[in-house]
């Protein structure tokens, strides 16, 4: 992640987290937001709250898209993570992250809320340099359950 800076009180952004996003996971008062750029494929981003510790992650559809084509893509991931959650995604061990708000106004922005994990690259990673691989086969015979029971559904 890149440190970008924090987030000002008059971006509509600020407001968005503030008011709508924030009272989901039970935080109210004046957030100070940090902002982390992800590296990912679109344009996603880490707000953490320096008061409350509330973290959020901000994906942006927008940015080289059409309006319709980003609207569709927010609306469409919405759609998926919440049916993935309505099939028993939401819970140990295959958890997906609860989607917070998705906003149009804001460049087509879904906010989903932070999980605490490792990346599977880590795992990976780990089993080449350590040879620890029976962690890596734990994490991949998950990940086939995963993908599996999504085929079927």
């Amino acid at each position: 992640m890149k440190y970008l800076g924090h987030l000002h009180r008059n971006d509509p952004l600020y407001g968005y987290l503030r008011y709508d996003i924030l009272p989901q996971i039970g935080i109210r008062g004046t957030p100070d937001f940090r902002v982390y750029k992800i590296k990912a494929s679109n344009n996603v981003y880490f707000y953490k709250d320096r008061r409350s510790q509330a973290r959020v992650i901000g994906k942006f559809f927008g940015t080289n898209r059409s309006p319709q084509s980003a609207f569709h893509r927010m609306e469409q991931e919405f759609h998926n993570i919440n049916k993935m959650r309505g099939m028993g995604f939401c819970r140990y061990p295959h958890y997906i992250a609860r989607p917070l708000g998705r906003n149009a106004d804001l460049d087509c922005l879904l906010v989903v809320e932070f999980c605490y994990g490792t990346p599977l690259h880590d795992f990976i990673v780990k089993s080449i340099r350590e040879g620890a691989r029976e962690p890596l086969f734990q994490k991949l015979t998950a990940l086939a359950y995963f993908l599996a029971i999504d085929d079927y559904t």
